[in-house]
């Protein structure tokens, strides 16, 4: 089985031939592997392309190697317990597109570089989650294998110990970026070298911050 609850086992045969499932407020707090126990590369749920496991209380991602839905698009695990996002922990979901990520419970404090290495995801979100991304936990090489991120949300969370050159190396590898949402996370001042090397961006929201002036360029 691919999910379970504090009691009871979701059954395989609600999904299995689902594009569409949200499992959503529940108390779902595990997933297990999603693929054929004889084939790891046979997936037991193929066609399923969106769904939604937000409020429940998930604390901990599966492995890479143990979730196989290769034609996911939308994966919603807003409101869990996720506090940690190691390497590589979404690969395996090659159609990705929109993950969300807001609100975890207990906040975020460890994500590590290529956390989010995945070519074809084009929208992340995760504001609320009281990410201090100065932290030493927290890589700057996050978004590193975004190359097509066209949205991020990373708002309500904290930027403000974030330097200059912190700011281009974390927006380095989202070159696609359109728009771009860091409002009330205690900025201080404009990153004008990390937002002049994104040349698709088109709205930039930065509101509510403790910037005090518009630099030369900006």
């Amino acid at each position: 089985q691919l999910f379970y609850t504090n009691s009871k086992y979701i059954d395989n045969q609600i999904i299995v031939n689902k594009n569409e499932t949200s499992l959503s407020g529940g108390d779902l707090n595990q997933i297990k592997k999603g693929s054929d126990s004889n084939n790891k590369n046979v997936s037991l749920y193929p066609v399923l392309e969106y769904l939604y496991m937000n409020y429940n209380i998930l604390h901990v991602l599966p492995s890479r190697y143990q979730i196989c839905l290769p034609n996911l698009i939308t994966l919603n695990l807003e409101a869990n317990y996720i506090i940690e996002i190691l390497e590589n922990s979404f690969t395996a979901l090659k159609s990705l597109k929109v993950l969300i990520l807001d609100k975890m419970n207990s906040g975020m404090t460890k994500i590590e570089r290529l956390a989010f290495n995945i070519s074809t995801l084009t929208s992340l979100y995760m504001s609320k989650n009281k990410i201090v991304f100065d932290s030493a936990d927290i890589s700057t090489q996050l978004f590193e294998g975004c190359s097509n991120l066209k949205v991020l949300s990373i708002d309500n969370n904290q930027l403000d110990g974030l330097s200059e050159d912190m700011f281009e190396a974390m927006l380095n590898n989202t070159p696609a970026l359109k728009y771009i949402y860091l409002s009330s996370t205690k900025m201080r001042f404009i990153p004008v070298k990390a937002f002049s090397q994104l040349k698709n961006l088109e709205k930039l929201y930065i509101y509510v911050n403790d910037i005090t002036e518009i630099p030369p360029g900006a």
